[in-house]
């Protein structure tokens, strides 16, 4: 038997309650979470910025490098994919933060 649109609407959302329960009972948690990977990928992107540097710092170790440009380039790609990660998290947290807000801001009234 097919479902209907009035199901799937309900289905969703009675799955949003559930999700809302959840964040604000989990608030904390998820909020420490999201701040602990947004810090873990702006040093893993500072680290690879840093070798990057160390890797073309000088003539001979840019030449040593150029043998594999692969490394090079690798740092600098990861060192991107970091910084849009963290970019990434950091945004979901701050709607988290906004949203968590406006809930109890509700609740107040």
């Amino acid at each position: 038997m097919p479902i209907t649109e009035s199901e799937v609407r309900v289905g969703y959302n009675e799955t949003m309650r559930a999700l809302g329960l959840f964040v604000v009972t989990n608030e904390h948690s998820i909020a420490n979470a999201l701040g602990n990977h947004v810090a873990h990928m702006r040093k893993a992107a500072d680290e690879a910025i840093e070798a990057y540097a160390t890797a073309t710092a000088t003539p001979e170790a840019k030449a040593a490098q150029d043998a594999s440009l692969m490394t090079t380039n690798g740092l600098l790609r990861s060192a991107e994919i970091f910084q849009q990660e963290a970019a990434k998290a950091q945004g979901i947290l701050d709607k988290l933060n906004e949203l968590l807000e406006q809930h109890y801001e509700s609740e107040e009234q």
